[in-house]
């Protein structure tokens, strides 16, 4: 598992420069206060784990400064801010810990920096939106009714959010979840597949190119996990962008897929969502070149798995996954979604 070293990605047609809105950063943990640099912006959302440990996913973000989240569990977000950015990074706080402790790798996502109101929505929203990169970092209050919220980029083909205050699932939409007539969900923290109570989480709406759309709680039900009365919720938003990033999916296969997102990827994340089968999280950085053997588990505290034989390979323009590389990677008659970043 090599380190690897950080490639610098030209300007696509869409004029985005893939290393100045994302990067994937390693590190050593260290002494309280180390300045990791070297991102090569400041990161508006921080997501963060523990390679070499079965150690917790941390999540900060510009929206929520002193808290932190954990991505594969549905706890209330704590009250302690893991890692602070900067210019060209961020500083880790205090020692140990999931953040700062062993060999370690942090993904940065450039933001629009401080949150801005947004009256876009039936509810007011705070957003730090990077319009160019197709991605925002969207906080607000749910009412409980049927309501609208302000995202601040074109219309967002993924969103992950969780309620901040109460342990609920993170609850994950994707533009090609659509069982039986409406948009099912996912648990970014969990491992099943597609629910079918999409209706009740985005009240049978899809995003437009301003809003997002939430349910009502329904007395009987389990409470909207996107919007129950008072309850703070944090979203972030993705849609594609030509030559930098890719919302889709693939069917499974009895031969090797080849899937074309108009760019390499450094970094995927994939799903089987017609499947009980894990997220999987690859990067180029981590792997130390184009050929990913070196994979995360989003919904787990894991430790990072190599494994020679789950390997995919990133391509000029996608990436290929071998036959009967596993059912949650590629099995016929699989549905699997997937977000790739240049």
């Amino acid at each position: 598992m090599g380190l690897g070293k950080k490639k610098i990605l030209s300007q696509g047609a869409s004029g985005v420069t893939p290393t100045d809105n994302f990067a994937p950063k390693l590190y050593s943990g260290g002494s309280a206060g180390q300045v990791i640099s070297g991102v090569g912006f400041q990161p508006d959302l921080i997501i963060g784990k523990r390679r070499d440990s079965a150690e917790h996913w941390w999540v900060n973000d510009v929206a929520r400064s002193g808290k932190s989240l954990f991505l594969n569990l549905a706890d209330a977000e704590i009250s302690f801010q893991y890692t602070t950015p900067n210019s060209d990074g961020f500083v880790v706080n205090a020692t140990g810990g999931v953040h700062n402790t062993g060999n370690l790798v942090a993904y940065c996502f450039k933001g629009g920096g401080a949150a801005a109101s947004n009256g876009s929505g039936s509810i007011t929203s705070q957003v730090s939106a990077n319009t160019e990169a197709g991605f925002s970092v969207v906080k607000y209050t749910g009412t409980g009714s049927a309501a609208t919220v302000g995202h601040g980029i074109s219309t967002p083909e993924l969103i992950i959010i969780k309620r901040l205050n109460f342990g609920t699932d993170w609850i994950v939409y994707h533009k090609d979840l659509k069982s039986n007539g409406y948009d099912g969900y996912l648990s970014i923290n969990n491992n099943y597949g597609e629910q079918n109570a999409g209706a009740l989480q985005w009240n049978s709406t899809n995003p437009t190119n301003t809003v997002f759309s939430v349910g009502t709680s329904i007395s009987g039900f389990q409470p909207v996990q996107t919007n129950n009365n008072g309850s703070p919720y944090i979203a972030y938003c993705f849609h594609s962008v030509p030559d930098y990033q890719k919302v889709g999916f693939y069917n499974g296969s009895s031969s090797t897929v080849t899937i074309t997102t108009g760019f390499q990827p450094r970094f995927l994340i994939i799903k089987r969502s017609n499947g009980g089968n894990d997220w999987i999280l690859y990067d180029t950085v981590r792997s130390g070149g184009t050929s990913m053997d070196d994979y995360l588990i989003p919904n787990s505290n894991s430790a990072e798995y190599a494994n020679s034989s789950l390997v995919v390979n990133a391509t000029s323009t996608g990436f290929t996954i071998a036959s009967g590389l596993w059912a949650g990677m590629n099995e016929a008659g699989g549905k699997y979604i997937y977000l790739a970043i240049a």
